[in-house]
This record gives C-alpha cells, structure tokens and sequence, in this order.
C-alpha cells in the first residue's frame, strides 16, 4: 500500500491476477470507470483507513463515471475523470476507485473526508508508478 499526504492507496489483488494473466493470454481489461465513495475514512477521527487490495467496490461508493484520459509515459500510467458540478452534491468523498470494463475494483485509495457542493467540480487524477 501506498501512503503519502493522507492518502492510502493500492492495486488490487484481482487487478494483480489479472495482469499476471496477461503475460498468458496478451490481453488485460482496460481501466474504464472512476467512482467515488464515502466509506474511505474513520467517522470519528476522520483520518483514512487502510485501502484493503481484497475490496470489490469503492468503499460507500455512490457515484461512478466514465474515464475521460488515460495517458502512458515510459512506466507511468495517468487516468483522469471529472465529477462534474451536478454530481455527487451534498455527498462526502473520502474513497476513489478505479474500475475495468469486466467491472472489477483494479485500484482503491482512501483520503480524509470532503463534502462536495454544487459549485465544485473535482478533476480526479489517478498516476500509477510501474
């Protein structure tokens, strides 16, 4: 797991399997979705909980959108999606995840909590390291 400014991070355990499984068949799922949740925090202390590799969805997950980039540089993956203005208002984020087109969690981190209102749009930008 990776932990840096407040937020834990981690690949999945399925995405691990099936990344090995591609070194058989040539092929992997590509990352297709972005959701956010709000389960990714302590309620009391309000600091991020551990992501757990072994999730299958985003913790409270309760929004989920489509990919707007996914960029490859050398040995560096970049995705990017957009919460836009008129989604998730009133709602608490405090988990992110990544999904693929067999609809399996690949990616989860956890931050502290932050509501998001009508004025805000959130440009989540997701950079794994290979």
């Amino acid at each position: 797991m990776a932990t840096y400014e407040g937020i834990k991070a981690v690949t999945t355990v399925t995405r691990r399997r099936k990344l090995a499984e591609a070194e058989r068949t040539g092929t992997i799922p590509p990352i297709t979705h972005m959701a956010w949740g709000d389960g990714g925090h302590d309620p009391v202390t309000g600091e991020p909980l551990d992501a757990d590799d072994e999730a299958l969805t985003v913790m409270g997950e309760h929004t989920k959108v489509p990919i707007d980039s996914i960029e490859v540089s050398e040995n560096v993956v970049t995705v990017t999606a957009v919460l836009d203005r008129s989604n998730a208002v009133g709602k608490t984020i405090s988990s992110v995840g990544l999904y693929d087109s067999d609809g399996d969690l690949v990616a989860i981190r956890n931050r502290v909590p932050a509501v998001k209102d009508d004025d805000t749009w959130i440009e989540d930008i997701w950079t794994e390291v290979f």
